[in-house]
C-alpha cells in the first residue's frame, strides 16, 4: 500500500517537473521578451502557481526560473512564500531569485523578513542581496 502511494507521488511530481521544464524551456528557447502573448502568460502563470502550490522540487525549480528569466510577475508570490516558515535553503533560493529580478518590492520583502530571521546563513544572504541592490542603484 505504501509503495503504491510513493510511486504515485513520485509519478505526479515527475509530471509536474516536466511541465515546469517544458514551460521554462519555451521561455528560454524564445527569449523572455520574444515569447508572446498567451504562451508567455501561461508559462508565467504555471511558474507562479508552482511557487505557491507544488512539491519542494517543482517549487524550487519554479523559484529558480522566476529569477533566471527575471519574471517580475512572480515577485509577489516569491515574497509571500518568503514570509512563510520554509526551510533555509528555500529562503536563500528565493532571495537570490528576487535579487535577479531586481524589483524594489522584492528587496523590500527581504528587508521585512530579515528583521525576524533566526538562521545566520540566511541572514547573511539577505544582507548581501540588500547591499548589492543598494549599491547598484543609480542616484
Amino acid at each position: 500500500m505504501k509503495t503504491s502511494k510513493i510511486k504515485s507521488a513520485l509519478r505526479n511530481t515527475s509530471i509536474a517537473v516536466m511541465a515546469v521544464l517544458i514551460f521554462a524551456g519555451s521561455i528560454q528557447a524564445q527569449g523572455n521578451n520574444k515569447l508572446d502573448g498567451v504562451k508567455r502568460e501561461r508559462a508565467v502563470k504555471s511558474i507562479i502557481f508552482n511557487i505557491s502550490n507544488a512539491s519542494a522540487g517543482v517549487r524550487d525549480a519554479s523559484i529558480n526560473y522566476a529569477g533566471e528569466y527575471k519574471l517580475n510577475e512572480a515577485t509577489d508570490a516569491l515574497v509571500d512564500l518568503l514570509k512563510k516558515n520554509v526551510e533555509p535553503q528555500t529562503k536563500i533560493l528565493i532571495a537570490k531569485s528576487l535579487s535577479m529580478i531586481g524589483e524594489e518590492k522584492g528587496i523590500d520583502g527581504i528587508r521585512t523578513v530579515a528583521q525576524n530571521e533566526q538562521d545566520q546563513s540566511v541572514k547573511e544572504v539577505y544582507a548581501k542581496v540588500i547591499s548589492d541592490f543598494e549599491s547598484s542603484k543609480k542616484y
